[in-house]
């Protein structure tokens, strides 16, 4: 015959332990759910910046670059749940001191790469116009010059 316990004394130690380990958790999950909402991540006309602070003020760092200076923009999708919610990081490689930046968990990490790559290539346009206006502000001044210079 099969005898089964109904009850069991659980130790209050066991007990404490279990508490204590689902509070850590718990703390540890706000944690880095405060810390992902701190990261702030701006693309502008000419520059990217990444503000990341630590939750309760502990740690805040800025580093931007401008467009002049990023080689090459990437993104890491790590997993199948990544997948599914379509999660990633975004790095951003530099020629600066910098080196690179890393945007993390940020949603659409390939529409990301995409938007920056997009801003880049009308930041070199407004720079290849500008360019062009500047030196044809300068042609008068050469022919004016180049005039004076023969009639001499």
């Amino acid at each position: 015959m099969l005898h089964i316990a109904t009850s069991a004394a659980v130790s209050p130690l066991i007990v404490f332990f279990l508490i204590g380990l689902g509070l850590a958790t718990l703390f540890w999950l706000a944690w880095n759910w405060a810390n992902w909402g701190n990261d702030l991540y701006i693309v502008t006309n000419d520059r990217i910046i990444d503000t990341e602070r630590l939750p309760l003020g502990f740690r805040s760092r800025r580093t931007e670059t401008t467009f002049d200076k990023i080689q090459n923009v990437s993104f890491t999708i790590p997993g199948p749940v990544a997948t599914i919610f379509d999660f990633g990081t975004v790095t951003i490689f530099t020629a600066g001191a910098e080196g690179k930046l890393d945007f993390s968990w940020v949603r659409d990490p390939r529409g990301v790469q995409q938007e920056i790559f997009r801003r880049i290539r009308i930041y070199e346009e407004r720079q290849r116009r500008q360019r062009r206006e500047d030196q044809a502000e300068l042609l008068p001044e050469w022919f004016a010059a180049y005039d004076a210079a023969r009639r001499t």
